[in-house]
């Protein structure tokens, strides 16, 4: 089931307040692995191609570039929906 943020502030604090990287499963590609008939996407990341890890569990080393690249477009996505609500709202 798919959730939207309703406050896209909220999301924005809710992506870079965490560190992210791939998914272990899926190694961030969000599919299911071939042999799991039940699935499409993975199960772990729910198709997202990433996981949450809390502080200290994972160092930025460990974080790829096409892992930032994908949280550094969905950052400015909400930053920019930000920007146009608080602007709308002024």
């Amino acid at each position: 089931m798919e959730t939207h943020c309703t406050d896209p502030a909220e999301c924005l604090y809710f992506l870079i307040s965490r560190p992210w990287a791939d998914c272990t499963e899926c190694d961030g590609s969000g599919w299911a692995e071939e042999d799991d008939y039940l699935a499409l996407f993975c199960r772990i990341c729910e198709g997202s191609g990433l996981n949450e890890y809390g502080p200290d569990e994972i160092s930025h080393a460990q974080i790829g570039p096409r892992t930032r690249a994908r949280i550094r477009a969905h950052t400015n996505r909400l930053t920019a929906e930000v920007s146009d609500g608080a602007a709308v709202a002024a």
